[in-house]
């Protein structure tokens, strides 16, 4: 069972966010394959969560383009091309380039520190191939 998320202020997390952000962290880890049909019962299922937050979490997901929900055949993970990657990439670029000197004026040693932490996490992960951990760890380095 998935335990209780609560936020900033201390106030539960509502299922719809919960089931929202447990299929996002999933679709952009790849836990979820561009081009897979998902099930709403298993996916039900695999986060112990009812019809309504998985359902307003795919819609959700939809809006964002990260899932198709093709009318009498199901939702499926949005494919991903060639040229949507590489303009993903380029976009990556530009905004971490500013991110960078934006950082680089204000961050700490503590900071510091615990970047090295993450890039030495996220070395070992590329070296076992466990792609989730690259990308997460990916994430918190950013």
């Amino acid at each position: 069972m998935i335990p209780r998320q609560v936020n900033k202020r201390g106030s539960a997390v509502s299922q719809n966010e919960q089931a929202y952000e447990l299929l996002h962290g999933r679709l952009t880890t790849l836990v979820y394959k561009p081009g897979e049909y998902l099930n709403t019962a298993v996916l039900m299922s695999d986060l112990d969560m009812g019809r309504t937050p998985i359902n307003h979490a795919l819609h959700r997901l939809g809006n964002e383009g990260l899932i198709q929900i093709i009318p009498r055949k199901g939702v499926m993970v949005s494919p991903l091309s060639i040229d949507d990657a590489l303009h993903m990439i380029d976009v990556r670029l530009v905004n971490e380039k500013l991110c960078l000197k934006l950082a680089a004026k204000n961050i700490t040693k503590a900071e510091i520190e615990q970047l090295r932490s993450i890039n030495l996490a996220y070395n070992k992960a590329v070296a076992n191939r466990a792609v989730a951990e690259v990308m997460s760890l990916d994430g918190m380095f950013h």
